[in-house]
């Protein structure tokens, strides 16, 4: 079973190397390595370059940010399984074995994803797999994604999550107008479509220690807005039936409520008509807050 795994770049010099290692120290070796350079201003390019393993491959275009990136090794990849990895984290050398198994145990799946560490900036290591996880994973495997999000439980890391290629193409890809949460747009798209199997073993670890890893805070409220209303418009995708819609408009309304909280001018008017059109979904204690005027103060 072969993978194709895709790294976008984008001035990493200081962690891409670790991360290539990473990959390379895997023990399942049957997989391709597509580093897509997304225009790096530093030694990035030259630090890849240095590796002279066949299974890398450099591609290399112009800026477009990470979701332009990943569309780029998405067209770029050779095989249909494809797994992300940010290229200042970095994996276990068991996380491709453990896909490999999830792959045998449900080939029909659409979405395969492990449990993940975050190492954080004080330099500890935290496994991220609480409760609303584990209430949404069944003895089979089987991950409910959306209710996931529904109790704001993010179960799947952009490293630690494979793909297939035919299933990211079906949903276009990642959005590259959203500069916040393309990650997340993706995965629930990809789980319109059928089913997500996940592995409670921790396997990858997503590093806050990273130099860059902050959100660009210039117009942050405009993108988690933009977030929502792409949010909003999966609605009207989601399969009817069962719970994948409600818990839907329960992340919407999560989001819609902490962006009402947080935010200031019209992204605030706009986030909370969203809540307000959305307000059933909100767990009873924010929905008194609403009720109080104590939710947008």
């Amino acid at each position: 079973m072969s993978f194709s795994v895709v790294i976008p770049l984008f001035n990493k010099a200081a962690y891409v190397g670790r991360t290539i290692d990473s990959v390379l120290c895997q023990t399942h070796s049957d997989f391709e390595l597509v580093v897509v350079d997304d225009g790096s201003t530093d030694d990035s390019v030259h630090i890849v370059e240095q590796y002279s393993d066949s299974r890398i491959r450099l591609v290399k275009k112009s800026n477009g940010g990470e979701g332009s990136a990943r569309n780029a090794g998405i067209d770029a990849a050779k095989n249909e399984l494809i797994c992300f990895l940010d290229a200042d984290d970095e994996w276990a050398p068991w996380f491709l074995e453990e896909i490999h198994s999830l792959v045998s145990r449900s080939p029909n799946a659409v979405l395969y994803a492990t449990a993940f560490s975050v190492k954080e900036q004080d330099g500890s290591l935290r496994q991220y797999y609480q409760d609303g996880i584990g209430r949404n994973l069944a003895n089979n495997g089987v991950l409910n994604y959306l209710g996931c999000l529904a109790e704001s439980q993010f179960a799947i890391s952009s490293s630690s999550v494979c793909v297939k290629k035919r299933a990211m193409q079906a949903v276009g890809a990642f959005d590259e107008s959203l500069k916040i949460g393309a990650d997340i747009h993706a995965w629930i798209r990809v789980c319109f479509l059928g089913h997500a199997l996940y592995s409670a073993r921790p396997s990858a670890v997503y590093r806050r220690d990273a130099e860059g890893r902050s959100i660009d805070q210039s117009g942050l409220h405009g993108k988690r807005l933009a977030f929502l209303e792409k949010l909003l418009v999966l609605q009207s995708e989601a399969p009817q039936g069962g719970d994948v819609l409600v818990n839907l408009r329960r992340f919407i309304a999560f989001k819609a409520y902490e962006l009402a909280v947080q935010s200031t001018g019209h992204a605030r008017l706009d986030a909370i008509a969203i809540v307000n059109s959305l307000r059933k979904y909100l767990p009873l204690r924010l929905r008194i807050n609403l009720t109080l005027g104590r939710s947008f103060r």
